[in-house]
């Protein structure tokens, strides 16, 4: 091989050289450029989950606000319709009182069934005639209202009421005394044994097997039986108060013995 040959190879080995060095350095620059792009997107994307993070937290918030607010307004509007209903519900309260009348049931107050009795026992006193009351309680009726609710409790009362009413003649008086409690004023009566057998009556139309809504699928029905307890005047007392006492102690002792037959105050 001539000089001038072997001068024409480190030539070419030196161009050959020269390229892959341009080529190396090229391709480390390009790396280097896509490293940068890489960092710049992950830097915005990074920046992106930021961003989408704050919208969140801002609609969370919002949301959350949004939702407080309308509750607020909620028990705002529920508290405002309780006091109207509260109020309504005085107002019949004040109505119904000032008309001797039950607001439930309709029936005759306490007071009223009293004046009535104070006007019948000063009848009979100048008639010689006598009179009867019966006073009457629901038995177990806190197991209704506890099981039930107040509602069925309500809808028991009521019908009570009108099947005591069905039961009675038009110049006797059946009424409301609270809660559970009822009583029944028959004038013109002359025979215990006869007033006895009213109560047993009036005591078998009270037995109901009344249907509950329990919210389910049917209905589960609870019975309804109530006690009744007798006291006459003159024969067991002789004024309002005393024949209230009687019948209360002879109720007391119908349910005593097992809710028999309506049990007689008797002659003290």
């Amino acid at each position: 091989m001539s000089d001038h040959d072997h001068d024409h190879d480190d030539d070419a080995a030196t161009r050959a050289r020269l390229a892959a060095n341009t080529e190396a350095t090229d391709a480390a620059t390009a790396l280097a450029r896509l490293m940068t792009d890489i960092d710049a997107a992950r830097a915005r994307l990074a920046s992106l989950d930021r961003q989408l993070e704050n919208a969140r937290v801002r609609l969370d918030a919002n949301a959350a606000e949004r939702l407080l607010e309308a509750n607020a307004q909620l028990v705002v509007a529920a508290l405002r319709e309780r006091d109207a209903a509260d109020t309504a519900r005085g107002e019949l309260d004040d109505l119904t009182e000032a008309s001797g009348r039950d607001a439930l049931t309709g029936l005759p107050t306490r007071a009223r069934f009293l004046d009535r009795l104070d006007a019948a026992i000063a009848s009979a006193r100048r008639s010689g005639q006598s009179l009867a009351v019966l006073f009457i309680d629901l038995d177990d009726f806190k197991y209704v209202n506890d099981t039930h609710g107040h509602a069925t409790g309500d809808s028991v009362l009521r019908r009570v009421g009108a099947k005591l009413l069905e039961s009675v003649r038009g110049s006797d008086t059946a009424s409301r005394f609270g809660g559970d409690e009822f009583a029944l004023l028959l004038t013109n009566v002359s025979r215990r044994a006869d007033v006895a057998l009213v109560a047993a009556k009036i005591r078998a139309s009270l037995q109901m097997r009344e249907a509950v809504d329990t919210g389910r699928e049917g209905a589960a029905p609870t019975t309804i039986s109530a006690s009744i307890g007798i006291a006459m005047y003159p024969e067991d007392a002789s004024d309002a108060a005393q024949l209230i006492v009687h019948a209360d102690a002879a109720m007391y002792e119908a349910k005593r013995i097992a809710h028999a037959q309506p049990t007689d105050a008797g002659p003290r």
